[in-house]
């Protein structure tokens, strides 16, 4: 029987309050430096460190984007970031949505309360970051870095983690019984409390070395 996942578990929704449609990222800034409670339809973000609070973002280009960024309570709807450089981030209740994040690099990033839902990010790496309360939904994570993350409340429902990276990752309360892990590189010793299908024990028994007969 399928442990149904308390409410205290599940990311929170972003709070997201838009009043005005923004006209270029440049000019929507506040005395502060602050993008709040604005829309964002096609546009190109800057190559600089963003501060978002309550903003939703509408096929916006962030691939040039670096630095250390932050982002609060924004909604991601059919954006790019393909080879951003956004390591060292802060995400709290953001969401992304049919997001393009191939090659995005995400390393030693903080994320609470995020939800990635039918994104494509294989590629993409998280090394070193911290999750609290997030999720990826359908989302192609082939080839992925989750390596030295910590992690609580972490969900991967039916993804693709063909030949994604774990190493050095507790995978305790992990399930991957939905997913696709052909493949995926693992610390021997940091495998238990992970719930996989029949199948994917096979997987897993032949990347420790395992010969069933």
């Amino acid at each position: 029987m399928k442990t149904l996942k308390k409410t205290s578990d599940l990311p929170q929704a972003p709070r997201c309050h838009i009043h005005e449609k923004a006209a270029a990222f440049e000019s929507a800034q506040n005395e502060h430096g602050l993008l709040l409670d604005l829309l964002f339809n096609a546009m190109h973000a800057p190559a600089q460190p963003l501060r978002a609070d309550s903003c939703r973002f509408e096929r916006c280009v962030f691939a040039h984007a670096h630095g250390t960024s932050e982002f609060l309570d924004c909604v991601f709807d059919h954006c790019d970031f393909s080879g951003a450089d956004l390591s060292e981030t802060h995400f709290c209740r953001c969401q992304f949505s049919h997001c393009r994040m191939s090659g995005t690099d995400l390393i030693q990033s903080t994320l609470r309360d995020v939800t990635f839902e039918d994104c494509a990010m294989d590629y993409a790496g998280f090394g070193g970051s911290r999750f609290d309360r997030c999720r990826f939904h359908s989302c192609s994570l082939k080839e992925s870095g989750f390596s030295n993350c910590t992690h609580k409340s972490l969900q991967f429902l039916s993804c693709r983690l063909d030949r994604s990276e774990f190493a050095s990752t507790s995978l305790s309360s992990l399930h991957f019984e939905s997913d696709e892990i052909s493949g995926i590189i693992v610390s021997p010793e940091l495998l238990r409390g992970l719930s996989v299908r029949a199948d994917q024990a096979l997987e897993l028994s032949r990347l420790l070395g395992l010969h069933i007969v």
